[in-house]
């Protein structure tokens, strides 16, 4: 029913707290995206309310109860997520929940709210959902999840238990697409690519255009340094201009500059993440200097920073490759 991968701390505290019947009014997952918090809320979720839990250490999946929060009309169950035009959480959302919290629960024994996203609680409504932690009803847990603690207003965090959720290990998440049958070696570069995500990793690899964009993104690199500005960007009018496919090249490039590192400084051991482009990468990487490739791992992840202000995509992988191959293009050897 719920397939949550690599968290048994997380899980072993969620259960210890249901069996002891000690469980926290506030609790709040953080933790990269992708690793598994909201689906973990949900598995939570319905343990709580589940009339025939296993062994009290999962829920059934079978009751009326199961049933209903897998389908997202329990009674007893609020999820509130940011608004899809403003991407934020407004305060009229949040007094929707002070409302319904006054009002005991309808069929089961707890009442649960979970905000996903909860850093994306504007300031007014993160004021007014303090009021919900300050003075929670009997039975009910607020579950808040987020890739991004430091932004929760302070006063929300002091007042909740924090779990914390890890990135998955490469070799666990090559062993989880390996099963669902994709290839070791496409199942690596995926598992590297995701940064320990197995929501990240399982969308990739279901994505029909990942190898296209792949075979895209590293064409590009293996020129820059060779290239004038104007054939940069002239490569790049065949990228697409959306956000997700900037994310894409942007790892890729990561994984590209790990690969250049590591045969830079000889690692005994290493394997090349994009082991298929050996030839290309040992002739870029004896052009280049250390700090060539260093400065250009900088150039990547202040990209990244720059995706998550919402800067248009297509100026911010403009800006990087540009920056790149002008790095890669001094003659500093």
């Amino acid at each position: 029913m719920f397939n949550i991968f690599g968290q048994e701390k997380p899980l072993q505290m969620l259960l210890h707290s249901y069996r002891s019947s000690d469980v926290p009014h506030s609790i709040l997952f953080t933790g990269a995206r992708g690793v598994g918090k909201f689906t973990t809320a949900m598995w939570f979720t319905s343990l709580l309310l589940c009339e025939e839990p296993v062994e009290s250490a999962s829920p059934c999946g079978r009751c009326p109860a199961c049933r209903k929060v897998a389908g997202g009309n329990h009674p007893d169950v609020r999820i509130i997520s940011p608004d899809a035009k403003t991407l934020n959480i407004k305060i009229d959302q949040v007094r929707a929940l002070q409302k319904e919290a006054c009002y005991r629960s309808n069929e089961g024994s707890w009442k649960v709210f979970i905000v996903d996203e909860a850093h994306r609680l504007v300031d007014a409504a993160a004021n007014s959902f303090l009021k919900i932690l300050e003075e929670p009803p009997s039975r009910m847990v607020t579950i808040l999840v987020t890739d991004n603690l430091h932004a929760v207003l302070p006063t929300i965090v002091s007042r909740c238990q924090i779990i914390r959720f890890t990135p998955i290990s490469d070799e666990r998440l090559v062993d989880i697409l390996m099963n669902k049958g994709i290839p070791e070696d496409r199942s690596a570069i995926i598992a590297h690519i995701a940064r320990g995500s197995v929501g990240r990793a399982i969308g990739l690899a279901e994505r029909e255009n990942l190898w296209e964009g792949r075979k895209r993104t590293l064409a590009l690199l293996a020129s820059l340094g060779t290239s004038s500005p104007q054939a940069v960007l002239g490569r790049m009018e065949r990228f697409p201009p959306g956000k997700e496919e900037a994310e894409l090249a942007i790892e890729i490039t990561l994984c590209w500059l790990r690969d250049l590192l590591m045969l830079k400084e000889q690692v005994k051991g290493g394997h090349l993440i994009n082991n298929d482009c050996e030839k290309e990468l040992s002739m870029q990487e004896s052009a280049l200097t250390y700090w060539q490739i260093v400065n250009s791992i900088d150039y990547a992840q202040e990209a990244t920073d720059q995706l998550a202000h919402q800067i248009t995509p297509a100026l911010v992988l403009q800006r990087l490759f540009i920056q790149m191959n002008r790095v890669q293009s001094l003659n500093s050897q």
